[in-house]
């Protein structure tokens, strides 16, 4: 997938589903730690690293996933920093705006 393209409307919503999950975790996170955000960003992105490491060992070996799909550590790492890189340019909510549970 070319992350940055323009995305469709599947894509789109799979997106706003992932945001709030990782919002969601992240909000635990700095609420339940007295971890800096910056330290707490970073765990999350360890998160989607060790993600990516599982994703792609279910797709090797002698009974890999279907789907075809084939892992290139190299390449997919730097599309997943890209990816970050594009996301992080621009503001894209207020996050000041968003009411964590606990705090309404």
């Amino acid at each position: 997938m070319q992350f940055a393209a323009p995305m469709d409307d599947e894509a789109i919503a799979a997106l706003e589903q992932l945001k709030k999950t990782v919002r969601i975790a992240f909000c635990g996170v700095m609420q339940s730690t007295r971890l800096p955000p910056m330290a707490a960003l970073s765990l999350a992105a360890m998160a989607v690293g060790s993600l990516y490491l599982e994703v792609a060992a279910a797709h090797r070996g002698d009974n890999p996933c279907p789907c075809g799909w084939q892992p290139r550590s190299a390449s997919d790492v730097e599309a997943l920093q890209t990816s970050l890189a594009l996301s992080a340019e621009q503001p894209r909510a207020n996050f000041h705006a968003i009411q964590v549970a606990g705090n309404a």
